[in-house]
């Protein structure tokens, strides 16, 4: 078998990453949740540190995590007076709000109050550009094997540079 080196991504708990890559390996090459979790309830396992184990604690994290679902699938259907349908627009947007004490926490508006505040509609431009960075660097990824993402790379360069001449505008 080859040397593995595993490693955290953005998110990551505090465990050690080549200790749960070693552990879910050893569930075989599909782990499946209920396994991991089954593995993760040993106190002994590194996987043990990545749960919240208190049951209260843990449903409450559950319902929050659903209601963010909720949120974050709900879309919606506008007709325009031209009579477009535009479809699966996004009903609720998530964005950084500025509190009273200038501190910032990230936070659902809808998509009206999202498009029409500065501020959100700045935190919306902001995660599109970074979901266009994050694209251009999986294509480039996979470019070596298939040239033809090279042109999907120039798309999104126009589309970016669109959206920022369109942004500069509405400033």
């Amino acid at each position: 078998m080859e040397n593995k080196v595993f490693s955290w991504k953005s998110w990551h708990p505090r465990a050690d990453a080549q200790k749960i890559g070693e552990e879910l390996e050893s569930l075989g090459e599909s782990p499946d949740p209920a396994g991991i979790v089954e593995l993760a309830s040993n106190p002994k396992t590194e996987l043990h540190k990545c749960f919240e184990w208190d049951s209260k604690t843990a449903a409450q994290k559950y319902r929050e995590y659903q209601a963010r679902n909720i949120v974050n699938h709900l879309t919606v259907t506008y007709v325009t007076r031209e009579g477009v349908t535009i479809e699966g627009v996004p009903a609720y947007v998530s964005v950084m709000r500025t509190q009273e004490d200038e501190s910032s926490e990230r936070g659902y508006v809808n998509i009206e109050t999202a498009l029409a505040v500065e501020e959100y509609r700045s935190s919306i431009y902001a995660q599109v550009y970074s979901q266009i960075h994050m694209l251009k660097a999986t294509l480039l990824k996979y470019d070596a094997v298939v040239q033809s993402f090279g042109d999907a790379q120039l798309k999104l360069t126009e589309i970016e540079t669109m959206m920022r001449l369109e942004a500069a505008e509405v400033a």
